[in-house]
C-alpha cells in the first residue's frame, strides 16, 4: 500500500525497476521514508496529514523526498513544515504554531 500512496504526483515510499526480475525493488532512501512513514502512523496521525506534509516539503523545496526531510516535525498532533529561520507552519493549511507549545 505505502508504494502505491502518492503525494504531489510522486510516491511517499518510492521503489526503482529491478535490473532483473527477483532482484531488489526498494532502494535505501526508501527504507528511510517507510521508517518516517510508520513512526508517524505509529503516533496515529492519518494517511491524509502524511501525504499533505510530503507534498508540503515537495512543493515548497523541490525535492521527491518529502518524508526524509529534515524540514518536517511532529508534535505527536500535527505535521509541521519548517521554512527557514523558525518560520514554522502546519503542514494541512499553514497556520503557525504558538513556538512555546510546540518547541520540544
Amino acid at each position: 500500500m505505502w508504494l502505491k500512496s502518492r503525494a504531489a504526483g510522486a510516491p511517499l515510499v518510492h521503489q526503482v525497476e529491478p535490473p532483473r526480475r527477483g532482484q531488489p525493488s526498494v532502494p535505501f532512501i526508501a527504507v528511510a521514508e517507510a521508517h518516517v512513514l510508520r513512526s508517524l502512523r505509529d503516533l496515529g496521525l492519518r494517511m491524509s496529514e502524511i501525504r499533505e506534509a510530503a507534498a508540503a516539503v515537495r512543493e515548497a523545496f523541490h525535492t521527491p523526498y518529502g518524508l526524509v526531510s529534515t524540514r518536517i516535525a511532529t508534535d505527536g498532533v500535527d505535521i509541521f513544515v519548517e521554512h527557514g529561520l523558525g518560520d514554522l507552519r502546519r503542514a494541512r493549511d499553514g497556520q503557525a504554531p504558538i513556538h512555546e507549545v510546540v518547541a520540544d
